[in-house]
């Protein structure tokens, strides 16, 4: 990284409130989270996570699993996306369980913080990597 150069894919603000190099940041693991539609536990639990298994958002199979930094950006990125109400449950694994990935920039603008990135691999994520985190409900706008 050039002199002046500042990485704000994937840094964290710290005490100074400059950001860390990228490099130097994923080089530890970290938790990614993921949601799924509760009808799909059973399988996770038996199977774990699996590349086109089904479809989250009812009419499309994406051709990778999707993981983010944080539950809610996940959720801002699955539930939020679903045609469907209703129950859908949070898994989280280690960041290196799921290497190799590709990260994406999901505002696609150049100075955007690593909360907003979406992490993406290709392989399956076995149950014995996964940890179930808990449930939450999922309301359409304008649903009570």
């Amino acid at each position: 990284m050039g002199q002046g150069q500042e990485n704000y894919d994937s840094g964290i603000q710290g005490q100074q409130g400059n950001w860390t190099d990228a490099e130097e940041e994923m080089s530890r693991p970290f938790m990614l989270y993921h949601w799924s539609p509760v009808s799909c536990r059973k399988s996770i639990l038996h199977d774990g996570l699996i590349v086109h298994k089904g479809p989250t958002t009812n009419t499309w199979s994406a051709p990778y699993l999707c993981f983010c930094r944080f539950p809610n950006t996940a959720w801002a990125l699955s539930a939020t996306h679903s045609p469907c109400s209703g129950l859908w449950d949070l898994w989280c694994t280690w960041s290196d369980e799921i290497i190799p990935y590709e990260t994406l920039n999901v505002h696609k603008t150049p100075k955007v913080c690593w909360w907003f990135t979406e992490y993406r691999c290709w392989h399956r994520i076995p149950k014995s990597r996964l940890w179930f985190v808990g449930t939450r409900e999922f309301k359409k706008r304008g649903s009570r």
